[in-house]
């Protein structure tokens, strides 16, 4: 009798069910149209608000070198500068039109090479680029110490020359296209015989990896993890994708990515893991890079675990502020589009912290969204963070909203920490929740509704 009272029940619920997923997929279809809409008209926006830049002229060349007397361009297709300080004769050339395929973490660059006649470098000067102010504070010294260093030598940061703290592709990106510049230089202008390989990039396999082995491991323990799981689990993403690694999902990468600023392959390799493994996994499990592998997001998660007052939010009052993370996520695509910039994208304080980058009002600002940590739970996660905001939305998009076999307890709603637990619709919000498994481990009811929305996609 059972079994036949569940089938007159799925046979009644079933226009329902089928209105549902029609609704899912036309959500899915509205945001892909919506993303793809974005990605184009960023596009043929920026093919008219960023002309191709111009090569430098004599009079340029002459204020970065210091040349005395006025440069003299020479050369086919691919011209350099000769030019003369005193008594020495100087070459020069832009890395963008003797290396154009070598690019850095925010798309292409251009540095000046100065070589001198003994075939020493003389110096490099940053022209142009496209990288993230905050990871070039030390850009200056950096390029400062290929100066006496022989063109021809292998120029590896961190051993040849410095590094820049923090920004290992952009590090590894200048050195390369200065050491395809310079040997070129020392072909064409001094007759060297120098050959010119040595630009390749490196594959970014070990990071990669690491970023693989969080998103296995997250997916794997989220279901019902206990508490100190979580901790241990966040102070490892803390040390290791923050402090360590500098790997972490930003809405910078997201602008760069809309502005067809695509970052290198080979040494991205764990940047673009992470982007399209959160999105992937939030399409398919939930947000679980929020939830789990998200450094900032830990690090505020264990603040909150230190032994002060916590500031109690009226959940519907809460489901209703955390709108503003998708207003700020639409006002800084927006932006981005509009000016072909990043500046938009600063307001996050991640490459603040992570890279030891923070100074004045950032700094201010660092210090209290990690103030507000201890007092409310992920305070700059749940109201103002885009990126978080994107996963939400791509994990509404891939699960659908469905109803829950419940008790009218209200403990799932008590205990849910971003107030992703609607009772009074005995549903779960997937743009707010961060897969922290707490009500699972609650709730036998919730983990079966969970395990039917992931049948269901």
């Amino acid at each position: 009798m059972k079994g036949i009272a569940d089938g007159l029940i799925m046979a009644t619920d079933m226009p329902g069910r089928m209105a549902g997923r029609r609704r899912l997929w036309l959500r899915r279809l509205i945001f892909i149209v919506v993303v793809a809409a974005v990605f184009a008209a960023s596009y043929f926006w920026g093919r008219h608000v960023e002309p191709r830049p111009k090569a430098l002229d004599a009079e340029r060349v002459a204020l970065l070198t210091g040349a005395t007397e006025r440069p003299e361009q020479v050369g086919g297709k691919t011209p350099y500068w000769r030019l003369r300080r005193g008594d020495e004769t100087l070459y020069a050339a832009e890395s963008a039109s003797w290396a154009p395929a070598v690019v850095g973490y925010g798309g292409p660059f251009d540095l000046l090479v100065v070589v001198a006649g003994s075939g020493d470098l003389d110096r490099v000067v940053l022209v142009r680029h496209n990288e993230t102010p905050s990871y070039l504070e030390n850009a200056a010294a950096f390029l400062s110490s290929f100066a006496g260093v022989s063109a021809a030598g292998p120029l590896v940061p961190g051993r040849d020359v410095d590094a820049i703290t923090r920004a290992t592709v952009t590090s590894e990106a200048f050195a390369a296209a200065t050491r395809v510049t310079s040997r070129k230089i020392l072909n064409a202008a001094l007759g060297r015989a120098v050959p010119l390989e040595g630009g390749k990039e490196k594959w970014d396999w070990p990071w990669a990896l690491v970023a693989a082995a969080f998103f296995g491991a997250a997916i794997w323990v989220r279901r019902r993890p206990a508490e100190w799981v979580r901790v241990v689990f966040a102070a490892a993403a803390v040390a290791v994708l923050g402090f360590w690694a500098g790997r972490f999902v930003s809405i910078g990468d997201v602008g760069r990515l809309v502005l067809w600023k695509f970052p290198p392959f080979r040494p991205s390799l764990s940047l673009y893991l992470l982007l399209g493994g959160s999105g992937a996994v939030a399409l398919f499990f939930g947000n679980v890079y929020c939830g789990w592998l998200c450094p900032f997001g830990a690090l505020a998660e264990i603040l909150y675990k230190l032994p002060f007052k916590k500031l109690t939010v009226a959940p519907e009052f809460a489901r209703r502020l955390s709108g503003l993370r998708f207003v700020i996520l639409c006002v800084v695509v927006a932006a981005v589009v509009a000016t072909w910039d990043l500046g938009a994208t600063a307001y996050e304080p991640f490459d603040d912290l992570f890279a030891y980058a923070a100074a004045g009002m950032s700094l201010l600002f660092l210090v209290a969204v990690l103030g507000a940590s201890v007092f409310h739970y992920r305070f700059f996660c749940r109201y103002l963070c885009a990126a978080g905001a994107l996963l939400g939305e791509v994990a509404a998009v891939g699960r659908p909203r469905r109803g829950l076999d419940c008790r009218e307890c209200g403990e799932c709603a008590r205990i849910c920490p971003t107030a992703a637990v609607i009772v009074n619709r005995e549903a779960i919000d997937a743009t707010l929740c961060i897969e922290c498994g707490r009500c699972r481990r609650l709730c036998e009811a919730e983990r079966q509704a969970i395990k039917g929305r992931e049948k269901d996609f």
